[in-house]
């Protein structure tokens, strides 16, 4: 990201629709999980607010895949795809890396991590 930094920087200021991604599951350094760790790293180096961030992982990702008539947001008739942290992401960002609890349409699934 480092190399990047400066340059996302620059389109988030512009005004760009940012949103986060990884590699992830493409091999055993990258996991499946790893985005709740990538989220953070949008704060620093593109000035993000937390609030942005979340958004970018969420709602701008959800419409730029074509899916914001379903998913990203929490509202009546979406998917209800969710986590569960120990506290609120927009205080704090690093607790989207404590999973508490994941929600697949609207079924807790899997053990938290």
């Amino acid at each position: 990201m480092a190399a990047i930094g400066p340059n996302h920087a620059a389109l988030h200021r512009a005004g760009a629709r940012i949103v986060c991604g990884t590699d992830a599951g493409v091999g055993p350094t990258k996991p499946h999980d790893v985005l709740r760790y990538a989220v953070s790293g949008f704060l620093p180096v593109i000035g993000m607010s937390n609030a942005q961030a979340l958004r970018a992982n969420t709602s701008v990702a959800a419409e730029v895949c074509g899916l914001g008539h379903r998913k990203g947001t929490i509202e009546v008739g979406k998917d209800a795809d969710i986590i569960a942290v120990p506290g609120n992401p927009l205080d704090d960002i690093t607790c989207l890396q404590k999973i508490l609890a994941v929600i697949v349409a609207g079924k807790q699934i899997g053990s938290p991590s």
